[in-house]
């Protein structure tokens, strides 16, 4: 009697062990699968998504950061500062109320131009889009005391520059005449966006100032 028991207990094991999934089973478990796999790639997707418009605002703000320092930089140890496009460029000219144009003189880095003769102003200007004129919604650089603009930016849409403006007082040196004792710097202000992924911008707004390092007096 024990013997058929265990044979009996031994038939019962193994029908369970070799009983497999029903269809009804395996449907539900690829649904579910399913519907957690699709979970996971629109996550995967968003982070990815969210990584490329950082990495390609990083890239823009980048290229305006440099673009900055280096106008800084060559200010700082320039004089004549110039605001606005009024002849001679090298006369020291203020603009408290802003321009689009700004030069200086920076005997540092001497210019020469094709004609032998030689020009040490370096200028900076800014035209707003829509324009004819080229390389609109961008910083453009001189060397030549303005004869040929490039722009020192990144084009748009990817990085597009809206207003930008210098503000310069303190341009006339010291003297008893003129008894300016402001020493010479620049404001630069800067609004614009940023064009990420579907057309979608992000706004920055910029403000530095750079002044003259030479003791500003006659």
């Amino acid at each position: 009697m024990k013997g058929d028991k265990k044979m009996h207990q031994l038939k019962n094991n193994r029908k369970i062990l070799n009983k497999g999934f029903t269809l009804v089973e395996l449907l539900v478990s690829i649904a579910i699968f399913s519907m957690v796999f699709v979970s996971a790639s629109g996550a995967f997707v968003s982070v990815l998504d969210a990584y490329q418009k950082i990495t390609k605002t990083r890239v823009s703000v980048d290229n305006l950061t440099n673009a900055l320092e280096s106008l800084v930089r060559e200010a700082k140890t320039g004089t004549n500062y110039h605001c606005g496009s009024t002849l001679p460029l090298t006369t020291p000219l203020d603009c408290a109320s802003g321009d689009t144009y700004f030069a200086f003189v920076n005997t540092n880095v001497p210019r020469i131009l094709s004609g032998g003769s030689q020009t040490p102003s370096i200028v900076y200007k800014f035209v707003a889009c829509p324009s004819a004129f080229p390389y609109c919604g961008r910083i453009q650089r001189s060397d030549d005391g303005g004869v040929n603009f490039f722009p020192v930016t990144v084009a748009p849409p990817d990085l597009m520059i809206t207003d930008l403006k210098f503000i310069a007082i303190g341009s006339t040196p010291f003297s008893d005449a003129t008894l300016n004792v402001v020493q010479p710097q620049v404001t630069i202000v800067i609004r614009g966006y940023v064009t990420l992924k579907g057309g979608v911008t992000a706004p920055f707004s910029v403000q530095t100032m750079a002044s003259q390092r030479n003791l500003d007096i006659l």
